[in-house]
């Protein structure tokens, strides 16, 4: 899938919205028209082109959203970080940092960890 943008065409960014099967069954369908809502409030529609695709390979991070360029890889996000994205990475260029993969990573694991310190103690 291309992810290169072509200054001609007008788009200062591409946004890929996985709609694939984990990401839909966390709701990912019903945020396009949060995303393409935000984007006509901000003025800023016409300068963003914004694809639904299919899985992105981080199923257990879902809903997924990529900004291209990049990527930056945003995961686990709902309408209040669509907004955000919009607002703070897409507006004013500043890549939202507890939104990415990197931090969805970082809370499954501190997830992670609780549930096996409580599974610890429980069978202590």
């Amino acid at each position: 899938m291309r992810s290169d943008l072509d200054p001609a065409d007008g788009h200062r960014y591409r946004i890929h919205l996985c709609v694939g099967t984990h990401c839909a069954a966390r709701g990912s369908r019903l945020l396009m028209p949060v995303l393409q809502r935000e984007l006509q409030a901000a003025g800023v529609a016409d300068e963003i082109e914004v694809l639904e695709t299919t899985c992105r390979n981080r199923c257990d991070f879902g809903p997924s959203l990529n900004v291209y360029p990049g990527p930056v890889w945003y995961n686990e996000i709902d309408a209040p970080a669509v907004a955000r994205i919009v607002r703070e990475h897409l507006v004013d260029g500043n890549v939202v940092e507890d939104l990415t993969i990197a931090s969805a990573m970082r809370r499954k694991r501190e997830r992670d960890a609780r549930k096996a310190a409580l599974r610890a103690s429980r069978g202590a």
